[in-house]
Protein backbone atom coordinates (compact mmCIF):
# COMPACT_ATOMS: atom_id res chain seq x y z
CA UNK A 1 0.00 0.00 0.00
CA UNK A 2 2.66 2.36 0.55
CA UNK A 3 4.38 2.62 -2.35
CA UNK A 4 1.32 2.95 -4.40
CA UNK A 5 -0.76 5.41 -2.34
CA UNK A 6 2.25 7.34 -0.55
CA UNK A 7 -0.06 6.77 3.51
CA UNK A 8 2.16 7.27 6.04
CA UNK A 9 1.89 3.74 8.17
CA UNK A 10 -0.15 5.25 10.68
CA UNK A 11 -2.77 5.81 8.12
CA UNK A 12 -2.57 2.23 6.17
CA UNK A 13 -3.06 0.96 10.19
CA UNK A 14 -5.68 2.62 10.74
CA UNK A 15 -7.73 2.71 7.54
CA UNK A 16 -11.35 0.56 8.26
CA UNK A 17 -13.30 -1.54 5.87
CA UNK A 18 -15.65 1.51 5.60
CA UNK A 19 -12.40 3.40 4.03
CA UNK A 20 -11.96 1.33 1.39
CA UNK A 21 -14.34 1.92 -2.26
CA UNK A 22 -12.70 -0.76 -5.01
CA UNK A 23 -13.83 -0.10 -8.51
CA UNK A 24 -16.96 -0.97 -9.30
CA UNK A 25 -17.54 -1.09 -13.22
CA UNK A 26 -15.16 1.91 -14.84
CA UNK A 27 -15.09 3.61 -11.37
CA UNK A 28 -11.84 4.21 -9.74
CA UNK A 29 -11.47 2.80 -6.52
CA UNK A 30 -10.13 5.23 -3.64
CA UNK A 31 -9.20 5.32 0.07
CA UNK A 32 -10.57 7.33 2.31
CA UNK A 33 -8.15 8.75 5.20
CA UNK A 34 -9.93 9.44 8.19
CA UNK A 35 -7.84 8.19 11.31
CA UNK A 36 -4.43 7.12 12.22
CA UNK A 37 -2.97 4.66 14.34
CA UNK A 38 0.13 6.13 16.41
CA UNK A 39 2.45 4.84 18.56
CA UNK A 40 3.10 6.72 21.48
CA UNK A 41 5.35 6.92 25.04
CA UNK A 42 2.68 5.16 26.79
CA UNK A 43 1.59 2.69 24.15
CA UNK A 44 -0.57 2.74 20.39
CA UNK A 45 -3.58 5.22 20.26
CA UNK A 46 -6.07 4.89 17.21
CA UNK A 47 -6.39 8.72 16.85
CA UNK A 48 -10.36 9.52 15.22
CA UNK A 49 -8.35 12.14 12.46
CA UNK A 50 -5.12 11.96 10.70
CA UNK A 51 -1.69 14.10 11.64
CA UNK A 52 -3.14 17.44 10.20
CA UNK A 53 -6.81 16.73 11.24
CA UNK A 54 -8.68 16.85 7.77
CA UNK A 55 -9.31 13.23 6.02
CA UNK A 56 -9.06 13.04 2.53
CA UNK A 57 -9.43 10.76 0.02
CA UNK A 58 -6.53 8.68 -2.29
CA UNK A 59 -7.42 7.12 -5.27
CA UNK A 60 -6.08 3.75 -5.89
CA UNK A 61 -3.94 2.58 -8.92
CA UNK A 62 -5.22 -0.35 -10.50
CA UNK A 63 -2.21 -2.75 -8.88
CA UNK A 64 -3.29 -1.34 -5.53
CA UNK A 65 -6.95 -1.75 -6.26
CA UNK A 66 -6.15 -5.17 -7.21
CA UNK A 67 -4.21 -5.77 -4.21
CA UNK A 68 -6.87 -4.62 -1.45
CA UNK A 69 -9.74 -6.97 -3.19
CA UNK A 70 -6.86 -9.59 -3.00
CA UNK A 71 -6.38 -8.70 0.73
CA UNK A 72 -10.00 -8.37 0.99
CA UNK A 73 -10.66 -12.44 0.51
CA UNK A 74 -7.67 -13.15 2.65
CA UNK A 75 -9.23 -10.72 5.53
CA UNK A 76 -12.52 -12.50 4.91
CA UNK A 77 -10.47 -15.69 5.36
CA UNK A 78 -8.85 -15.05 8.46
CA UNK A 79 -11.95 -13.61 10.32
CA UNK A 80 -13.41 -16.81 10.12
CA UNK A 81 -10.44 -18.18 11.26
CA UNK A 82 -10.30 -15.55 13.98
CA UNK A 83 -13.58 -14.37 14.75
CA UNK A 84 -13.65 -15.54 18.33
CA UNK A 85 -10.70 -13.74 19.42
CA UNK A 86 -11.53 -10.18 16.86
CA UNK A 87 -14.87 -10.47 18.70
CA UNK A 88 -13.19 -10.15 22.01
CA UNK A 89 -10.67 -7.35 20.71
CA UNK A 90 -13.70 -5.76 19.90
CA UNK A 91 -15.49 -5.56 22.71
CA UNK A 92 -12.64 -4.37 24.86
CA UNK A 93 -11.86 -1.72 22.13
CA UNK A 94 -14.82 -0.81 19.63
CA UNK A 95 -12.48 1.23 17.52
CA UNK A 96 -10.66 -1.80 16.64
CA UNK A 97 -13.67 -3.24 14.44
CA UNK A 98 -13.40 -3.43 11.09
CA UNK A 99 -9.48 -2.35 10.43
CA UNK A 100 -8.50 -3.16 7.42
CA UNK A 101 -4.95 -4.81 8.48
CA UNK A 102 -5.78 -6.34 11.84
CA UNK A 103 -3.22 -8.63 13.72
CA UNK A 104 -4.25 -12.12 14.53
CA UNK A 105 -5.63 -10.57 17.54
CA UNK A 106 -7.77 -8.70 16.36
CA UNK A 107 -6.34 -5.20 17.30
CA UNK A 108 -4.43 -2.67 15.27
CA UNK A 109 -0.80 -4.01 13.93
CA UNK A 110 1.85 -2.83 15.84
CA UNK A 111 4.49 -0.49 13.42
CA UNK A 112 7.74 -2.31 15.30
CA UNK A 113 6.87 -5.82 14.50
CA UNK A 114 5.71 -4.98 11.24
CA UNK A 115 8.73 -3.73 10.68
CA UNK A 116 11.26 -6.12 12.38
CA UNK A 117 9.17 -9.26 11.35
CA UNK A 118 7.67 -8.55 7.35
CA UNK A 119 9.27 -5.56 5.89
CA UNK A 120 12.74 -6.20 6.28
CA UNK A 121 12.47 -9.52 5.28
CA UNK A 122 10.78 -8.20 2.25
CA UNK A 123 13.33 -6.11 1.76
CA UNK A 124 16.54 -8.94 2.17
CA UNK A 125 14.09 -11.03 -0.20
CA UNK A 126 13.87 -8.53 -2.91
CA UNK A 127 17.60 -7.60 -2.15
CA UNK A 128 16.57 -3.97 -1.54
CA UNK A 129 18.95 -1.52 0.90
CA UNK A 130 17.61 -1.54 4.24
CA UNK A 131 14.86 1.02 4.75
CA UNK A 132 12.08 2.17 7.12
CA UNK A 133 8.45 1.94 5.94
CA UNK A 134 8.36 5.95 6.35
CA UNK A 135 11.11 6.01 3.55
CA UNK A 136 8.51 4.16 0.82
CA UNK A 137 6.58 7.75 1.68
CA UNK A 138 9.54 9.69 0.36
CA UNK A 139 10.02 7.16 -2.63
CA UNK A 140 6.66 8.20 -3.69
CA UNK A 141 6.59 11.26 -3.54
CA UNK A 142 9.97 11.66 -5.68
CA UNK A 143 8.67 9.54 -8.38
CA UNK A 144 5.53 11.75 -8.31
CA UNK A 145 7.22 14.68 -8.78
CA UNK A 146 10.14 12.88 -11.20
CA UNK A 147 7.30 11.79 -13.65
CA UNK A 148 6.23 15.47 -14.11
CA UNK A 149 3.19 15.25 -11.66
CA UNK A 150 1.61 18.19 -10.37
CA UNK A 151 3.42 19.19 -6.37
CA UNK A 152 -0.03 20.54 -5.36
CA UNK A 153 -2.08 17.22 -6.40
CA UNK A 154 0.81 15.71 -4.65
CA UNK A 155 0.19 17.87 -1.00
CA UNK A 156 -3.11 16.55 -1.44
CA UNK A 157 -2.51 12.63 -1.47
CA UNK A 158 -0.32 13.12 0.90
CA UNK A 159 -2.17 15.33 3.21
CA UNK A 160 -0.22 18.37 3.85
CA UNK A 161 -1.23 21.14 4.88
CA UNK A 162 1.39 23.20 3.34
CA UNK A 163 3.06 22.76 -0.32
CA UNK A 164 6.23 24.00 1.35
CA UNK A 165 6.06 20.93 3.62
CA UNK A 166 5.89 18.58 0.24
CA UNK A 167 8.38 20.41 -1.87
CA UNK A 168 10.80 20.55 1.08
CA UNK A 169 10.62 17.40 2.95
CA UNK A 170 9.69 15.04 0.24
CA UNK A 171 10.60 15.97 -3.34
CA UNK A 172 14.33 14.97 -2.81
CA UNK A 173 15.46 14.70 -6.94
CA UNK A 174 17.19 12.29 -8.04
CA UNK A 175 21.14 13.08 -9.56
CA UNK A 176 19.55 12.06 -13.36
CA UNK A 177 16.37 13.90 -12.70
CA UNK A 178 18.45 16.95 -12.24
CA UNK A 179 20.89 16.17 -15.24
CA UNK A 180 18.06 15.59 -17.35
CA UNK A 181 16.28 18.75 -16.30
CA UNK A 182 19.28 20.91 -16.98
CA UNK A 183 19.65 19.17 -19.97
CA UNK A 184 16.22 20.16 -21.33
CA UNK A 185 16.67 23.94 -19.69
CA UNK A 186 20.23 23.89 -22.17
CA UNK A 187 18.50 23.08 -24.87
CA UNK A 188 15.69 25.63 -24.56
CA UNK A 189 18.06 28.53 -23.39
CA UNK A 190 20.60 27.79 -26.24
CA UNK A 191 17.82 26.81 -28.52
CA UNK A 192 19.61 23.56 -29.15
Amino acid sequence: MWCLTGLRPGEVFGLKRVDVRLPKDDSDGELLIRRSWSATRTGAVMRETTKTGKGRPVSLLPEAAAAMSSHRTRYLEELVRYRVLWEEAWAKNPEYRDLVFPSRAGTPLDHGNVNRQQFKKLLRKAGVPPMRPYDIRHSFATLWVESGESAEVLQKVLGHSSITTTINTYSHLSPRYQRESFGHFGDALGGR
